[in-house]
């Protein structure tokens, strides 16, 4: 399959998936409480400590490898050991998850969820078989209709007062149909291998382990400011805050991993030093369409968490517009981990890793001392990862400028143009509402109907403005370098 079908398929199950996913919340912004969705909350801060642990970094280790199955038979076997080490973990905890943050787990829905962690571990090696053979057709069908399939159960269970357990549901089903269609559907069977690793395989290993170990101070840096916020706000200020954080990620977690999930199979095959360069040209993408939803996000996301989650979320409006910036941090931090990881540059991504997760402690330390409100602490959380992001971005991108001796204006627009695009389009959604708001109507709903349509036209206008007169003077566009470097070599 060629790049450009690659990315078109996952592209498109993404924004199938992201749509889907807010008619989902928005069911259980009416039918499960806040209360019942902090218990959720606090089971999945848990789960999403130790995920990096359940994918281990593995099928970065097979895309990196030849493809042979006795290799995918031991890593598939690793990635179920972890699994297994994730559910003892969380059962044996169980007293203590709840002595923290006051809340009352049930075994049986903790069970289920250990269940969907095992066999979320067997789909991960299948996955990446895929991915390796960029089968990107067979992934967006399987995980498309395991979706729908999973959601389906999960609000006919949400309207039937299961409670959190709805929430659980989707997970497990969406994970037992994927894996009934990659080992029954495809045929795909992958044999565990009790064999000791050869020296290759145990390098792969080691470089999927280091992505890990990364991932795990990942975990651990976005957990800190939930398990706060679970023990100093409690159990529904926690559901506000985890449900409202993932919605002002989505943009990034979803479409730039759209981008850049196939981009990485391709480019896998090339060169270390080549891909490492021309993987910053993909920020062309990310920019014309993650950024502007961001800033939407920035903008109206008061009135988009009102019409998506019901008016019981509306007191916590104010506070997702701020977690958009939050959102934006991730934008950088995760076109920045792609760069170093295709470069297998783990030592120094796991400098800025462990830097961040220092200084947050530091930051955490004060909230501590001081004591802040809600708001307060949320707008600390959102503006030191984005300040954080924003440095290292911007440190990376002039040092390569001046060591390339092209630091040239347009340059320097160019190659930030993240954060550049980024605080023009907040610059216009907030200039519009300004301008349009003693002409609005009282429905909410249309309300946001007319800002969001003119905001966009204006952000369309200006993205077309800003990359026809903004050339840079060494710099290919992404898709000009694409179409030559990519696209052209496969073909």
């Amino acid at each position: 399959m060629q790049l450009n079908k690659a990315v078109s398929y996952t592209l498109l199950g993404k924004f199938i998936r992201i749509f889907g996913m807010l008619a989902v919340l928005a069911i259980y912004g009416r039918y499960i409480s806040p209360e019942e969705i902090g218990v959720f909350a606090v089971i999945f801060i848990a789960y999403q400590f130790f995920v990096p642990l359940l994918e281990g970094g593995l099928t970065n280790s097979f895309l990196k490898s030849d493809a042979n199955t006795q290799f995918l038979g031991k890593l598939h076997l690793l990635n179920l050991l972890l699994a297994l080490l994730i559910c003892s973990i969380l059962v044996i905890s169980r007293s203590f998850i709840e002595d923290i943050f006051e809340v009352d787990i049930s075994l049986f829905p903790l069970m289920i969820f250990c269940l969907f962690i095992v066999v979320s571990s067997l789909n991960v090696q299948r996955r990446g078989y895929f991915e390796k053979f960029k089968e990107f057709d067979t992934i967006f069908f399987v995980e498309l209709v395991g979706f729908v399939v999973g959601s389906v159960i999960s609000i006919t269970m949400a309207i039937y007062n299961f409670g959190y357990l709805a929430i659980i549901a989707r997970y497990l089903f969406e994970a037992l149909f994927v894996l009934c269609c990659y080992r029954l559907w495809f045929g795909l069977k992958i044999s565990f291998n009790l064999k000791k690793p050869n020296v290759k395989e145990y390098n792969l290993i080691k470089y999927g382990f280091k992505i890990a170990a990364s991932r795990l101070l990942e975990g651990l840096t976005f957990s800190i400011d939930r398990i706060i916020v679970g023990i100093s706000y409690g159990a529904s200020q926690l559901g506000f805050y985890l449900y409202s954080k993932n919605l002002a990620s989505m943009p990034d977690q979803i479409i730039r991993q759209a981008i850049t999930h196939p981009l990485f199979s391709f480019l896998s095959e090339l060169g270390y030093e080549d891909s490492y360069k021309e993987l910053q040209k993909v920020t062309v993408a990310i920019c014309i369409i993650v950024i502007p939803m961001i800033a939407m996000v920035v903008c109206f996301g008061d009135l988009m968490l009102e019409l998506l989650m019901g008016p019981l979320w509306s007191e916590f409006g104010r506070n997702f517009q701020i977690l958009g910036v939050f959102g934006m941090s991730l934008s950088l931090r995760g076109c920045l981990s792609i760069l170093y990881i295709t470069n297998m540059n783990m030592k120094s991504w796991n400098r800025f890793v462990f830097a961040e997760l220092a200084l947050l402690v530091i930051v955490f330390s004060i909230f501590i001392i001081i004591g802040l409100k809600i708001e307060e602490f949320i707008v600390m959380v959102a503006m030191y990862f984005f300040v954080f992001w924003s440095l290292v971005y911007l440190w990376k991108n002039m040092t390569e400028l001046h060591l390339n001796q092209s630091l040239s204006l347009k340059n320097i627009l160019y190659s930030n143009q993240l954060l550049f695009v980024f605080a023009c389009l907040v610059f216009i959604g907030f200039f519009v509402r300004f301008v349009s708001w003693n002409f609005l109507p009282d429905s909410i709903l249309w309300s946001f109907i007319i800002e969001f349509s003119l905001t966009l036209s204006v952000m369309i206008i200006y993205l077309a403005c800003f990359y026809y007169f903004v050339k840079p003077d060494v710099l290919k566009t992404g898709y000009a370098w694409m179409k030559s470097n990519v696209l052209d070599r496969l073909d």
